[in-house]
C-alpha cells in the first residue's frame, strides 16, 4: 500500500460489490457457494497459488464476466483465528489515483479545462506551478520530490504512525526541495503529484474532492461500499494488515496510509 498520510485521500475504504456497471453493491458481500468446478475452481486455484508464491496473509477477490459473478471469496485470516471475509474493509490505494485521472479526463472533455493548462492557473502560490501543467501531474513527470522518501518525513512518520498530516504539510516537504528534473523531461513517482491534482481538481470543479469522486466515479459504478475517509479509522469489518516496516513486526492497519 501506498502512503498518503496528507488528509485528503480520496481512496477511503473499499467493500466487494459489481465493480462496472450501474447496479448498486449489496450490504454485504459474502462468498459465492462452491466452487468444486468449471470457471471458479480455476479462478481459486489462481488465487490460492498467488497467494502462497507471495507470501499473502489473505486474499480478497470476486471475478465477473459481464453481468455474471464468476467468484466471490476471502482466503487466509485478517487476523490470528479470524478468516478473512469478502465483505471486510481496506484501503484501496493507489487505484483512487485512477479515479481522479478518470475526473481529470472528463473535466477536460467538458471544457472546463485542458491537460496543458499550468497547475499556476488554478493553485497560483504553487512554486513552479507555471512550469508544471496538469497532465504532468496526473503522468508523474513534473519533477516534484517525492515527500514519503525524505528521512526527515520518515522519521516523523515512524514516531507517530497516526499522525494527520496537511496537504500544506506534505506539499511544503516536496516543494521545498529542488526538482528532479526540469518539469516534463523524465519520470518519476510522487505523492506530491496526487495531493496537489486533487487540490486542482477542486478548483476546477468547485466540488470538495470526496463529493467529486463520489459522484463522477463511485456512484455511477456502483461502489457504494467505497467511501472517503480523512482520518485513520477504517469502518467495520476491517481486513487487517500487518508490517516490520518499523523493525518489528506489528498491527499497521490504522497507519495514516492509503
Amino acid at each position: 500500500m501506498h502512503r498518503r498520510p496528507d488528509g485528503r485521500s480520496p481512496s477511503g475504504r473499499n467493500g466487494c460489490g459489481p465493480g462496472i456497471g450501474p447496479a448498486p453493491a449489496p450490504e454485504d458481500c459474502v462468498r459465492s457457494p462452491g466452487p468444486d468446478r468449471g470457471e471458479a475452481r480455476e479462478v481459486l486455484t489462481i488465487a490460492e497459488q498467488a497467494q502462497r508464491e507471495f507470501g499473502l496473509n489473505s486474499v480478497i477477490l470476486r471475478v465477473s464476466s459481464g453481468d455474471r459473478e464468476v467468484l466471490t471469496t476471502a482466503l487466509g485470516e485478517s487476523m490470528t483465528g479470524v478468516p478473512a471475509e469478502p465483505s471486510m474493509h481496506f484501503r484501496a490505494g493507489s487505484v483512487a489515483i485512477v479515479y481522479m485521472g478518470v475526473v481529470l479526463l472528463q473535466l477536460v472533455e467538458q471544457g472546463k479545462a485542458s491537460l496543458d493548462d499550468p497547475v499556476s492557473r488554478w493553485l497560483p502560490d504553487l512554486p513552479h506551478g507555471s512550469e508544471i501543467t496538469l497532465r504532468m501531474l496526473g503522468n508523474s513527470t513534473s519533477g516534484l520530490h517525492d515527500y514519503v522518501t525524505d528521512p526527515a518525513f520518515l522519521a516523523e512518520l515512524k514516531a507517530a504512525p497516526l499522525r494527520k498530516w496537511t496537504p500544506a504539510e506534505v506539499i511544503g516537504i516536496a516543494t521545498g526541495k529542488p526538482l528532479l528534473y526540469k518539469p516534463g523531461t523524465n519520470w518519476s513517482y510522487s505523492h506530491a503529484n496526487f495531493v496537489l491534482l486533487g487540490a486542482a481538481l477542486e478548483k476546477i470543479s468547485g466540488l470538495p474532492l470526496d463529493r467529486l469522486l463520489t459522484e463522477r466515479v463511485m456512484k455511477p459504478l456502483g461502489l457504494s461500499q467505497t467511501t472517503n475517509q480523512y482520518t485513520p479509522q477504517i469502518p467495520d469489518p476491517v481486513l487487517h494488515s500487518f508490517s516490520s516496516e518499523h523493525g518489528t513486526y506489528e498491527e499497521s492497519t490504522f497507519w495514516n496510509r492509503s
